[in-house]
Formats: structure tokens, C-alpha cells, sequence
């Protein structure tokens, strides 16, 4: 007998391709029962085009559309990410990032304590703290800084779907408090099966320029070298009490 098709295949197909094309984004998603369910970020024309595509495609169920719109200073993190993060409908293990609770924003002195599951490989990992002023704080790795009562926690492997918990204030380390000024920001998540810098970044808090043009330089090598990666990314939206 014939092997059954699934009806979501195509459909499944088509949003994917769709998806890995949109500039300014980072979405991921799958078909289930029929509907469409997505969830990422991008810029209001990404988010505009992708609301067009899936009005137009005449889905036997609604879609469950969760992009959240960011600033537009981020799309070249959203493109650099994009090629390496697991794409729509793609299955294994995913890295994943969340908030204790899912909170829909975090509020003035709250502090923000991501929850991360490592990608299916054994590797690296990185994670980031983008705000919409051009600046990056590195939330993992990080240096030891007597100035702020931070402790060091330097860079480890960490096994496959291994669960990670970071900003749990303690006496090594005070956590990450939200703080001026509030809006939406995002963090990102870079997992790799080895180590994308080869020494230490200069401090905690960076400008977000020159990171980037490090990290594109750092994924583009890995790529090369065959190394396996991946990448998500959440927003954070952040409010005064």
C-alpha cells in the first residue's frame, strides 16, 4: 500500500521556505494538527510580510502567531543568527532559552534568570544580553569583576539537552537586576561544538558593533570548519514599577 502523506508536509514546506527567506527575523515553529505555530521575533515589515503569506495561504485552522516586533537596531543579529538556528519544522533537539514562570515582561528590579536546554550535541555555549543602545552584557561566559561583586564563570562544555540556569543571585554573583532604560530588548543564545573565541572577550559589557563583527567572524569560521552550531534568541520586554 501506498505510504500516507502527511497534509502538513506541504505546508510545512512552504512556510519554511518562506521563513529561512525573511530578513530580519528568527522564527521557528512547526505545523501541529493543522495549524500553523510560530513563534520569534523580527522587524514590522518581517512580521507584516509573514502575517501576508500566511492569510494567503488558505490554512484549514488559524495560525498561532507569536513574533514579538523588535527594533530595527537588531536584524543584523536576527540575520547572522538565522542561517544556524534550527529552521521551521526542523526536528531533533533544540536549544531553547525562557524565563522562570514565562513572564509577557519583566518589571523595574526583577532579575532576569534565563533557563536554557542545550542543542542535541555536546558544546560551548554563549549567551547575551542585547540592548537597543548598542551595547552587549555577556550573561554567560563571564569575568570576574571585584568592582561589581561579580565572581567568574568561565566557559565549560555542557552535554546534550543538559538544563542551564543562570542569574540566580547569590553572594559569588548579585544577578542581573532590569533597570533604565525599559523597553523591549533581546537575548541571544549561541551553542557550538567548540569554542568560537580562542581567549576571553575584553570585558563583560561591550560595544554591540564590535561584537558582532567578532561573532560573524567566529560563526563564519566554525561553519568552515565543519564545527555544528545553533543559535535562538528571546526578546525581553522590560517595564518601570
Amino acid at each position: 500500500m501506498p505510504s500516507q502523506v502527511d497534509p502538513g508536509d506541504a505546508i510545512r514546506a512552504d512556510v519554511a521556505a518562506f521563513v529561512s527567506r525573511l530578513p530580519c527575523s528568527l522564527m521557528d515553529g512547526d505545523v501541529r494538527d493543522g495549524t500553523v505555530q510560530l513563534a520569534g521575533i523580527g522587524g514590522k515589515a518581517a512580521i507584516d510580510s509573514l502575517r501576508q503569506k500566511v492569510g494567503a495561504m488558505g490554512l484549514p485552522a488559524p495560525a498561532s502567531l507569536h513574533v514579538v516586533q523588535v527594533d530595527q537596531v537588531f536584524c543584523p543579529w536576527e540575520d547572522l543568527l538565522r542561517p544556524i538556528a534550527k529552521t521551521f519544522g526542523e526536528g531533533g533537539g533544540r536549544l531553547t532559552m525562557r524565563l522562570p514562570g514565562d513572564p509577557p515582561w519583566l518589571q523595574q528590579d526583577d532579575y532576569i534568570r534565563p533557563r536554557l536546554t542545550m542543542a542535541d550535541f555536546r558544546g560551548e555555549l554563549r549567551v547575551d544580553y542585547l540592548d537597543r543602545q548598542g551595547n552587549v552584557q555577556h550573561l554567560y561566559p563571564q569575568l570576574a569583576d571585584p568592582a561589581q561583586h561579580l565572581a567568574a564563570d568561565p566557559p565549560r562544555q555542557f552535554d546534550a539537552g543538559e538544563a542551564i540556569s543562570l542569574g540566580d543571585p547569590g553572594p559569588a554573583n548579585p544577578g542581573w537586576q532590569v533597570a533604565e532604560p525599559f523597553g523591549t530588548d533581546v537575548i541571544i543564545s549561541v551553542a557550538a561544538e567548540d569554542a568560537l573565541f580562542d581567549r576571553p572577550r575584553p570585558s563583560n559589557v561591550e560595544k554591540a558593533a564590535v561584537y558582532l563583527r567578532d561573532l560573524r567572524r567566529a560563526v563564519e569560521a566554525a561553519r568552515s570548519r565543519g564545527a555544528r552550531l545553533t543559535a535562538t534568541a528571546m526578546p525581553l520586554e522590560t517595564r518601570k514599577k
